[in-house]
């Protein structure tokens, strides 16, 4: 094996070449890990084990339903969370988000509901017709 002799400043630029491709690997997923929990959650997929517990303390988090909403409610969002469920194995989810969008909006909105955080104003957190009329028409495009 051939040994090579490098300097301090050699070595320095090695590690932070290396941690740049740490950071452009994480940062080719589009849409939070637990945001997609979330939305899966709303979408009747049955997640078990570490995911499940991991959905169960994202919809207790309000930042989190944050993210959620902000999600439903953007037209690109909504299409980086397509792909990052396609990614996940999902089958054809435009047409799963577009076919239950209206039972999405309502178990979200009955998750805010139901936070623990009364100081928080409820009302600001609920998705209403934007984020239902964006999935409602995921099915009609291309």
């Amino acid at each position: 094996m051939i040994k090579l002799i490098i300097n301090k400043r050699q070595h320095d630029m090695i590690i932070l070449y290396e941690q740049s491709i740490k950071l452009n690997e994480t940062e080719k997923v589009n849409t939070p890990e637990d945001v997609i929990l979330v939305v899966s959650k709303l979408l009747g997929v049955n997640l078990t084990g570490l995911n499940d517990v991991k959905c169960q303390e994202a919809i207790k988090n309000k930042d989190t339903l944050n993210k959620v909403k902000n999600t439903l409610n953007s037209d690109t969002e909504i299409k980086k969370l397509i792909d990052s469920l396609s990614e996940k194995s999902m089958v054809n989810p435009e047409i799963k988000l577009s076919e239950k969008s209206k039972d999405i909006i309502k178990k979200f909105n009955k998750l805010v509901d139901d936070l623990e955080d009364t100081d928080y104003n409820k009302t600001n957190l609920k998705l209403d017709t934007v984020a239902f009329d964006l999935l409602r028409n995921l099915n009609k495009k291309d």
